[in-house]
């Protein structure tokens, strides 16, 4: 059922990230080559998640957790899976590049999926705000376009949030269902939980997704708008969204009092 689950979110993640782009433009400012870089750590950039968390990992010391353990560890075990699978004579979508663009291509392709660990983003956020700040934000400097590309697929990692709110609220119900599973997992090993996220019998939805929304997806849909301005319609929907989650932490408030 996880796996399900993730093969839905990955194409869920690549296609926000598609909309994106062609919403923008940003195909006529993107080159193919990055393009090609961008949609591809998209499909790949959950490859092979068992559903739980860097954290969990770590602490219970899977296998995973003990060979990456002062990594990103889903991340690089996501890419590390994906560079076996491609790299394959049968399955290389990039044999076509030539030596110094295959370096390249692998390059930024884990730079992307490793942005999408949690425990990176306000690093992130923080390099894209200074720059921006000091008014040095440039995409003639390609570091700073890989940057944007990270934020990018970054915002299709959570983009749950920037769906209408019916889908946002399905897909709210999913993830918490994973996070649930991992808890159950911790309480059933003697562990402590990883996150009160993971706590299904004492989960304030509504309450948990105003702190998600705010601390953790308008600061990066904010940022995003700011370097790509058409996609401010996002932050507009982030925020809409918010609204309504703040509206059902009143109304259950007054249902209490």
């Amino acid at each position: 059922m996880t796996l399900i689950i993730k093969f839905h979110i990955t194409i869920d993640v690549t296609q926000f990230v598609i909309y994106q782009v062609i919403y923008a433009d940003y195909d006529k400012v993107l080159t193919k080559f990055e393009l090609f870089a961008l949609i591809v750590s998209a499909i790949c950039h959950d490859a092979n998640h068992d559903g739980f968390s860097n954290v969990y990992n770590v602490k219970a010391e899977t296998p995973l957790g003990i060979l990456f353990k002062n990594q990103s560890v889903m991340q690089t075990h996501h890419y590390q899976t994906s560079i076996g699978i491609i790299s394959k004579e049968e399955c290389n979508i990039f044999s076509t590049l030539n030596g110094q663009e295959y370096s390249q291509m692998w390059t930024i392709f884990i730079q992307l999926i490793l942005a999408t660990d949690m425990a990176r983003h306000f690093d992130i956020l923080k390099k894209f705000d200074e720059l921006y700040k000091r008014g040095k934000f440039s995409m003639e400097d390609p570091e700073q376009r890989v940057l944007v590309m990270q934020m990018i697929l970054k915002t299709g990692d959570i983009s749950n949030v920037a769906r209408p709110f019916e889908l946002a609220d399905k897909w709210c119900d999913v993830l918490c269902e994973e996070f649930f599973r991992q808890g159950d997992l911790e309480m059933a090993n003697g562990m402590e939980y990883t996150s009160p996220l993971n706590d299904r019998s004492h989960l304030d939805k509504p309450k948990s997704q105003i702190g998600f929304y705010t601390f953790v997806c308008l600061p990066l849909y904010q940022a995003v708008a700011k370097a790509i301005p058409p996609l401010e319609v996002n932050v507009k929907q982030v925020q809409s969204n918010l609204a309504i989650w703040k509206a059902r932490t009143e109304a259950k408030a007054k249902e209490g009092a």
